[in-house]
């Protein structure tokens, strides 16, 4: 199986490798699939010599609308809620928080 290097930080590819087994990611460096098709689009950028970000070859993740919230989520919110809910809608505070309007008006019921 083939696998980009990937710099966490930039998200530039820096080198491909072949491995029997899933690559294990540090720090700094994360491995990512790459299928024959992704691996002929970084091989035909990389003959222009720039550096080839991962998310020109792969979509980006897509991230929840609505995330799911811990004990310790919910009285990070209800602080949050109860410091901002007179400078701001509750329709921004879920957005911020992104969770659902209704869960910013159970927290503030909870006040």
């Amino acid at each position: 199986m083939n696998y980009f290097v990937v710099n966490v930080q930039s998200n530039a590819i820096y080198n491909v490798i072949t491995s029997t087994q899933v690559p294990i990611s540090t720090d700094t460096t994360m491995f990512v699939s790459a299928t024959d098709g992704r691996l002929n689009q970084y091989y035909e950028r990389k003959r222009w010599a720039t550096p080839i970000d991962l998310y020109s070859i792969i979509p980006k993740p897509k991230i929840p609308e609505i995330l799911p919230l811990t004990s310790d989520d919910r009285a990070s919110l209800s602080e949050y809620v109860s410091k901002r809910r007179h400078q701001e809608t509750v329709e921004r505070m879920a957005w911020v928080w992104r969770v659902s309007e209704r869960t910013i008006r159970e927290a503030l019921e909870d006040l």
